[in-house]
């Protein structure tokens, strides 16, 4: 089917944008993003900027996940013009960004001292695989669903806006999700927001749907994906509207569940599993020479294993319940590593990275 060729790139800076603090304008010509980790960086770094038509789409997006967008025409102009992904603002910049991240309440070092408590964390992390899993989802069923579209299908020649604002209606209501429209006469743009929010586990998805007219095109896309249709495939993009809402209800759904059961843990269990996952690395790199690297959140432990002149590694992820469940099958997989698929317990061959054995030493 005949789609927008950008639209890979534009995965990338959705991607990109998600890891922002904040992004500054320039109307919807220009936007910068800008990350800031005292832990790394002397100053903010940029790792996302954009020049195209598509950022009112792009922007939105942003605001979408609670990102704060900044409009400063002359400042993201400056930062546009003399930096690039992955420069650092240096002085020049710092106490007008300062004053930004000071303004909107970005201040790294406060949100370092207000460590969240466990449970906090515990929740971050699930939802952080959560939509991990969201990502892999939907990018299956994007496959499957190009896969076997039909390219025959004949061309929509209807009224594209009323079909969109008639069926993703109806879709909404068939599937209980929540709905909203918003029509943006100056920019001759139809904004359809679609999602679902999961109150039991404090957690939302979403997509956008923007039907422009000014380019006869149908934008599709959330934190995870982005497509882009010409309006005679106002089917097809539907159809792959569709699909996301129905794997958000049914596969996606189902998993989230089984996550969210697995992760249950409470500070003292954790404690235990993790202390006794670091004392058997220890002891089978004495009898068994695997040198290791650890890394934990509150979800996964994740082990790396190397055994002395092998070329590779081994990564091991498992998570603090499934250890408590069998902790001898997880003695028995790091004296003779192999391959293991489970969602919660998996182990696969990677390649050799020394920085990955040197975890230990920061943990």
């Amino acid at each position: 089917m005949t789609e927008n060729k950008i639209w890979p790139s534009f995965n990338h800076v959705i991607e990109a944008i998600s890891r922002c603090d904040v992004i500054l304008r320039c109307k919807d010509k220009l936007f910068v993003g800008l990350y800031y980790n005292y832990a790394f960086h002397e100053f903010p770094v940029v790792v996302c900027r954009g020049v195209w038509n598509f950022n009112y789409f792009l922007m939105k997006v942003a605001e979408m996940m609670g990102i704060p967008c900044v409009d400063n025409q002359l400042l993201t102009r400056e930062l546009y013009e003399e930096l690039k992904e992955g420069d650092s603002i240096g002085f020049k910049f710092c106490m007008a960004i300062a004053e930004i991240y000071s303004n909107w309440r970005l201040n790294p070092l406060r949100k370092k001292m207000e460590e969240p408590d466990f449970y906090e964390q515990l929740n971050n992390d699930a939802l952080a695989d959560i939509y991990i899993l969201e990502k892999k989802i939907i990018k299956k069923v994007e496959r499957r669903y190009f896969k076997n579209i039909d390219n025959c299908n004949p061309l929509y020649e209807g009224d594209v806006f009323k079909y969109f604002e008639e069926k993703l209606g109806k879709l909404a209501e068939e599937e209980k999700v929540n709905f909203r429209s918003v029509h943006n006469a100056e920019k001759k743009i139809d904004e359809y927001y679609l999602d679902i929010f999961f109150e039991k586990y404090n957690m939302d998805f979403w997509q956008t749907i923007f039907v422009s007219a000014g380019d006869k095109k149908i934008y599709i896309g959330s934190k995870n994906f982005f497509r882009c249709f010409d309006f005679s495939k106002a089917d097809a993009a539907f159809g792959f509207v569709k699909i996301i809402v129905e794997a958000w209800k049914g596969e996606l759904w189902n998993k989230v569940q089984k996550f969210i059961e697995e992760f249950e843990i409470n500070p003292r269990l954790y404690d235990i599993a993790q202390n006794t996952i670091k004392t058997m690395v220890e002891m089978n790199y004495s009898r068994n020479g695997y040198e290791y690297g650890f890394d934990f959140i509150k979800t996964f432990a994740t082990i790396y294993l190397k055994k002395s002149k092998s070329p590779g590694m081994y990564k091991v992820l498992i998570t603090y319940n499934e250890f408590l469940r069998h902790p001898e099958v997880f003695k028995n997989l790091i004296k003779a590593p192999r391959k293991i698929n489970k969602w919660n317990f998996c182990c696969r061959e990677v390649k050799y990275n020394q920085k990955k054995l040197d975890q230990k030493f920061k943990s």
